[in-house]
């Protein structure tokens, strides 16, 4: 049996689910349009800015590590605008924040505290850790 001619009982009824009509997604061809084409370039930044660091801190020469911390600076600031940019757009969105969230988040981690190799919150020397 065909799914798109239904069964004996004719066509299959169409299901909307989700947003109202004006807000339902648009189903969009292969192409890429500008919004593909930055989330794109955002996410190489990202995975070079890892990479980077990797390098920089790993590097067996000093002076590969700070060409690697240059570099890192440098690709950090263009992920940023290229953020901004799509944040800007309306095309990179965040959540806002529950207070309630966040305190028990707050808790969670302040409870990590105990767990620290070295004391109490405290580095070795003293200093007071979060």
């Amino acid at each position: 049996m065909n799914m798109q001619q239904g069964g004996a009982s004719g066509p299959l009824p169409q299901v909307k689910i989700g947003l109202p009509e004006q807000k339902m997604p648009q189903v969009k061809g292969p192409q890429l349009n500008d919004r593909d084409i930055l989330n794109d370039i955002l996410n190489d930044e990202k995975n070079l800015m890892w990479s980077l660091g990797t390098a920089a801190n790993e590097a067996s020469v000093d002076s590969l590590s700070e060409a690697s911390f240059r570099a890192l600076t440098d690709i950090h600031r263009l992920q940023r605008q290229l953020y901004n940019t799509m944040f800007n757009l309306g095309w990179y969105s965040l959540d806002a924040a529950n207070p309630a969230v966040i305190q028990d988040d707050i808790k969670v981690f302040t409870n990590y505290r105990g767990q620290f190799p070295f004391g109490q919150g405290t580095a070795p020397g003293g200093q007071t850790l979060m």
